[in-house]
């Protein structure tokens, strides 16, 4: 059996080949996959996508060249074990397996069974294709051109962790038209090539039919000895040819790849035949590393590439490039090289236009592709919106006749009436905040929405005029530009109404953020003071009349915010009559990452009300100055970067620089939202501080007559959670006459991966830590029971015991088959439930307890390139008054979707069909910011929802920038009964007392129901909001039964005002008395 050498060589060979073959697969490709998955992750992560180093959202503050630098070392360090393995293995391949004895030729005739043998020779490697190329030059020694190029494909395209992840990833059309281009080039490449050199040959090839192995006799040793010096110095011989033109390679791949963009992408790799021959020509002229051509894709999919164009790049960017061309110039003449080089091209490139031009025929039916899904909806925009519409049905539940006897949890569905607003209620912008006040006081709610700059780089980020929605009894009328307060040249974001100067209306502060794009942070406004207009907040003072006047310069002056302003918070702070200004700000849109341990924010700013319409800077001197971010590495340990001349920072590295040199924000939280509210009953309000990507800051209001001074508390309080925090709803949910807190996170979706490997604020990497969360937050606050003088334990996080009846029609995926956490963890309650923005407490049924609104939404709307990533629809939750909720948002008609069919609701009915009715998370829309208020006066509570504007996919499937439609849901009513309360403090009238708005009143009224025991409720009237936005400072209370009620406030002033006995079902003006 081993009687020549050659079959001595050939078993010691086979025995070390899989030795190494273990060991490689086992240490390099199976933890690949991981490396992959982690890619997949960053191009899925919620504000960043990325591949190897390269973002769609760029880190401005490193430069081209690094970026690709850093892109170009990623590459070859991926690819060092897979090359080195390849030396290795062509050198054991020459030594060991292919016997120069025999000559040339596999011990099998045939084109077709040497390819074969050749393809699955390469499927066992799982090598890229440029380190399949020293093998398969190897193996070419004794086998044939196209047994060595079939390698190369088995290799690269044909092996089965590749074929696996792509069906895992992608739509199946790409999965299946992956499988059928790697068989086909496999199959068809190797023989193409060999006809083309075969023409110029003189004389054909003979190859055996059969395999002679003459015996020899030699010895072990002596034919051994010189196999392994042979190994060795073949395996250098394969390292110092093929090295230097891979590291060129991924230098070069590299460079072209840092081009890459969403408008790139969207113009020459769309869904048409140019798209898909720019993707074949790209695929062949980059390499990339064994399985990495998956998250390449998935990356330009969200970019805008076609579903096409990725067919053909998820094939020949795997299957060749320039190192595998020029590897294999030795085994081929010239012509043979381009006939490799053309047939790959040509394999990439039919199989996307059969992807293109076949697709009609069959993706609809058998629901291939999640883009052509996406791209079926024949209506515009516009259409959907004027579909969205109040459409009445006798099959909608609780949409019964009222009797007139009131009822627990009885309520009919609110009625969307933005469509009869028109055009006005599409929005431009990415976030839109909105803000409920009566600006003329004419006795009705009007309600004001932010947009975008008109003058913004990309058409995506482009706006217009501020929305002013004036109430015109069932018309709202947009009076804006008369009024003074359109700013159309103005990064609008955050709003808030309150009366400044206490003349009895409402004054407006809208915040900015910078120019998105522009790659400059706050600092570079000195280099650039045209971008003021655009970037620092503004101060509209109410004339009185109708109108506005912008007092931004002589109300600031120098201390005017130019920070990204996101939340906007109204309150006399220290009790002096005057309402001053909490200023939440974020970061610059440019800057802002969820992909490293560098996360920067911007300083969060108070402005003191002097009483003259003027405002001064007191966030130092009343010790608000934001706190360095929490930042720790998977052992626990601060990750901190050195300061040039001071203290070394968490999360924060000065290296990081805008456009101009300048250093990257702050050393804080990105704050998304803020809430003033008298937390522990001490008779002032305390300040709650909502950041995202880290802890939830609380500061107990401890000022004097001698200044402001705050406390942070949160430690003690036990709730410094980390979290990506976004919205703030303050009510007594629970009944107990204080108020609990609801705070709006990522929800459970991130869960669903792994924990990162690499450090940042993204919630999955610290959500299994003792410290974080991805959940939200249900904060039950017991201070009323608490004795301790410091409040400890006054706080608890009551969100998985909170129990939720779900929805029968769209119960949250976290509760089915659909999800599996990663680590397998349970998740139950409130935590089961999507992201969340804006969110708001109010009781929506009139039923005497607060029920609970929110909605919001990552990526895009549901039928835009990113709509599954942070899917949320909005969920209505109503208080069944035992701290618990029932889920109603389809029976209440709040899904934040458009032309959404509530005709029929019955599940088991034989026509009902939840896609046809856009019942459903893929149609969400991409909702921002809620502000609540009575805007009818008919006693029922009615909500505002905005949207983010953004990319969406028309018929065609081509990418189009859609506006963010409005949603005004007007509460439907019902029997219960209801009593609303409208302060105003003294300060309006004499200048003594608590401020006009009577903002940090506390309103209870007292009431019983058909000899019930006696019911308390409390709310406060709050200056501040939720996300971006700002709801009526109109007390509202539903009494249920109740006929009559007994109301007490208690002013900030200390006074207190007692009415008894006030009837139902109506709105009363309270005034403060004077002393």
């Amino acid at each position: 059996m081993f009687a020549s050498a050659d079959r001595k060589r050939l078993i010691v060979g086979l025995l070390i080949l899989a030795i190494v073959l273990g060991l490689f697969l086992a240490f390099n490709r199976l933890p690949k996959i991981g490396i992959v998955g982690e890619d997949l992750d960053a191009v899925n992560s919620p504000t960043s996508q990325c591949f190897q180093g390269f973002c769609i959202e760029r880190d401005p503050g490193v430069s081209f060249v690094t970026r690709w630098l850093n892109f170009s070392v990623s590459y070859l360090r991926l690819v060092t074990v897979g090359m080195t393995f390849a030396f290795v293995t062509a050198g054991l391949a020459e030594a060991f397996l292919f016997s120069k004895s025999v000559g040339k030729g596999l011990p099998t005739a045939g084109v077709f069974r040497r390819t074969v043998q050749g393809a699955a020779a390469g499927g066992v490697m799982n090598l890229c294709s440029a380190c399949i190329v020293p093998v398969s030059s190897a193996f070419h020694k004794r086998a044939s051109v196209e047994g060595a190029v079939a390698m190369v494909q088995g290799s690269t395209t044909l092996n089965i962790p590749a074929l696996a992840m792509v069906f895992f990833v992608f739509s199946p059309v790409l999965g299946i038209s992956r499988l059928a281009l790697a068989v086909v080039g496999a199959l068809i490449i190797g023989p193409i090539v060999v006809l083309s050199i075969r023409k110029d040959r003189v004389k054909a090839v003979e190859i055996p039919d059969s395999f002679v192995d003459n015996p020899d006799h030699a010895g072990w040793k002596e034919t051994l000895a010189p196999a392994f010096r042979h190994w060795g110095k073949a395996s250098i011989g394969y390292a110092i040819r093929l090295s230097p033109i891979m590291i060129v390679a991924g230098f070069a791949s590299g460079l072209v790849i840092q081009w890459l963009n969403p408008e790139v992408v969207a113009t020459y790799l769309g869904n048409d035949v140019r798209g898909i021959l720019i993707a074949a020509t790209f695929g062949i002229l980059i390499n990339v590393p064994l399985l990495f051509e998956i998250p390449l894709v998935a990356l330009l999919l969200l970019l805008g590439m076609g579903t096409a164009p990725g067919a053909t790049l998820l094939f020949s960017a795997a299957a060749g490039g320039p190192v595998t061309f020029w590897g294999l110039a030795k085994l081929m003449p010239k012509k043979g090289l381009a006939t490799f080089a053309t047939a790959t091209w040509a394999v990439g490139a039919l199989g996307g236009l059969l992807v293109l031009f076949g697709g009609n025929y069959f993706w609809e039916e058998a629901g291939l592709s999640d883009r052509i899904k996406k791209t079926t909806e024949q209506r515009s925009i516009q259409q959907l919106f004027q579909a969205s519409g109040y459409v009445p049905s006798e099959n909608t539940i609780n949409s019964e006749v009222f009797d007139g006897v009131a009822a627990k949890d009885e309520f009919a569905p609110f009625q969307n009436i933005a469509p009869q607003i028109g055009d006005d209620a599409l929005i431009e912008n990415r976030y839109p905040g909105v803000v409920i006040f009566d600006f003329d006081r004419d006795g009705d709610l009007d309600f004001y929405v932010t947009s975008a700059e008109s003058n913004a780089v990309f058409q995506i980020t482009r706006g217009g005029a501020n929305k002013l929605f004036r109430n015109d009894g069932n018309i709202y009328t947009d009076v804006a530009a008369s009024a003074g307060v359109a700013a159309d040249d103005h990064n609008s974001t955050a709003v808030a109404a309150c009366d400044f100067d206490n003349d009895g209306y409402q004054d407006l502060y809208v915040g900015a953020q910078g120019r998105i794009g522009d790659n400059l942070d706050y600092r570079s406004l000195a280099q650039h003071p045209n971008l003021a207009v655009v970037m620092q907040d503004r101060l509209f003072h109410n004339n009185r009349d109708g109108t506005f006047t912008d007092i931004t310069a002589s109300a600031f002056a120098e201390h005017v915010n130019i920070r990204s302003a996101a939340s906007v918070a109204c309150g006399d702070l220290d009790n002096d009559g005057w309402v001053d200004i909490y200023v939440g700000n974020r970061a610059d849109q440019d800057f802002v990452r969820f992909d490293s341990s560098r996360h920067h924010g911007h300083y969060n700013t108070l402005f003191h009300n002097n009483g003259d319409l003027t405002f001064s800077d007191r966030t130092v001197q009343a010790g608000l100055i934001s706190p360095e971010i929490r930042m720790l590495d998977q052992d626990g340990n601060p990750i901190k970067f050195p300061r040039p001349g001071g203290a070394s920072l968490e999360g924060f590295d000065t290296n990081m620089v805008d456009g101009e040199g300048n250093v990257v924000g702050d050393p804080a939280g990105q704050t998304w939202a803020t809430a003033m509210f008298d937390h522990d009953s001490d008779g002032d309000l305390d300040l709650w501080v909502g950041d995202d990507g880290d802890r939830l800051k609380v500061y107990r209001n401890d000022s004097t007559d001698d200044g402001m001074v705050f406390t942070p508390i949160a430690k003690q309080l036990g709730i410094d959670q980390v979290g990506q925090w976004m919205g703030f709803a303050i009510g007594d949910y629970d009944g107990d006459t204080d108020l609990d807190v609801f705070v709006t996170n990522m929800g459970f979706q991130p869960l669903g991966r792994l924990r990162p490997t690499t450090p940042s604020a993204d919630c999955a990497y610290y959500h299994s830590t003792d410290y974080g969360t991805c959940f939200h937050a249900l904060i039950e606050n017991r201070v009323n029971e608490s004795s301790d003088p410091d409040r400890h334990g006054a706080f608890h996080f009551v969100t998985g015991q909170t129990e939720v009846i779900p929805s029968p029609l769209l119960p949250p995926d976290s509760l089915g088959e659909k999800f599996q956490p990663a680590d397998n963890s349970v998740i139950s309650g409130l935590e089961a439930y999507e992201f969340g923005f804006g969110t708001a407490f109010f009781d929506m049924d009139n039923d005497a307890d607060q029920d609970l609104y929110w909605l919001g939404s990552l990526g895009s709307r549901g039928e835009g390139p990113n709509g599954n990533i942070a899917i949320g629809f909005g969920r209505m939750l109503q208080n069944t008054g035992d701290k618990s909720f029932k889920d109603v948002t389809v029976e209440s008609r709040t899904i934040d979707a458009l032309a959404v069919d509530y005709s029929l609701l019955d599940s088991e009915h034989p026509s009902f069909n939840a896609p046809k009715q856009r019942l459903g998370g893929m149609y969400h829309e991409n909702g921002k910011g809620v502000a609540v208020g009575d805007l009818n006066a008919d006693g029922f509570i009615d909500v505002i929802g905005t949207n983010s504007n953004g990319e969406t996919f028309n018929h065609d499937g081509e990418l189009e920038v859609a506006s963010g439609p409005l949603f005004v849901w007007m509460n439907g009513g019902g029997d219960n009964n209801w009593i609303s309360f409208r302060l105003q403090g003294r300060m309006a009238v004499d200048g003594t007392g608590s401020n006009a708005d009577g903002i940090g009143a506390k309103v209870s009224v007292f009431h019983n129901s058909e000899g019930k025991e006696l019911i308390t409720q409390m709310q406060e009237v709050m200056g501040s909001s939720s996300f971006l936005s700002m709801s009526s400072l109109d007390s509202h209370f539903g009494v249920g039964g109740a006929t009559s009620v007994d109301v007490a406030v208690e002013w900030p002033s200390g006074k207190t005002t007692t009415i008894e006995n006030l009837s139902v079902n109506e709105l009363y003006e309270i005034f403060e008395a004077a002393d």
